[in-house]
């Protein structure tokens, strides 16, 4: 059984959202943080969706546009990693998706791209950061 957990982080703009995010890689890189949980931890500026080939409207195309793209054997381990993460259910990963404001409102329900977002928050292990929808009181 996979145990779900889920992490939204809001903010206005500027409070630190992408910064959280490079310091939980780099406390998970350098200082062990999580170890005993995850064995990888994935950042996925969402913004970045909106780049995937139409081709690659799945996790093998992100990955190969996120990590992989200036490598020539970037299409092989982009599959690897994809079949990886599979292969462990994805339960011992922990995704870092950045900015979910910026992809949400342009995405139409049913649409390649509105389903990798779906199945991207449908993993087991998600810290999601996001702006507000409305401005919150000083």
């Amino acid at each position: 059984m996979i145990e779900t957990r889920r992490i939204l982080i809001r903010g206005r703009a500027g409070v630190g959202k992408t910064t959280l995010c490079k310091k939980f890689v780099h406390d998970f890189i350098h200082h062990g943080m999580w170890k005993g949980l995850f064995d990888r931890i994935l950042w996925i500026p969402l913004r970045n969706i909106k780049k995937v080939s139409k081709e690659g409207y799945n996790l093998e195309g992100l990955f190969l546009q996120e990590y992989f793209s200036q490598n020539p054997k970037g299409k092989d381990l982009a599959h690897e990693l994809w079949v990886a993460l599979d292969a462990t259910e994805y339960n011992r990963t922990v995704l870092l998706l950045d900015g979910l404001d910026e992809v949400s409102n342009d995405l139409d329900e049913g649409s390649k791209m509105f389903n990798l977002l779906q199945s991207l928050l449908n993993l087991p292990t998600a810290i999601v950061t996001s702006r507000p929808h409305r401005s919150l009181p000083h």
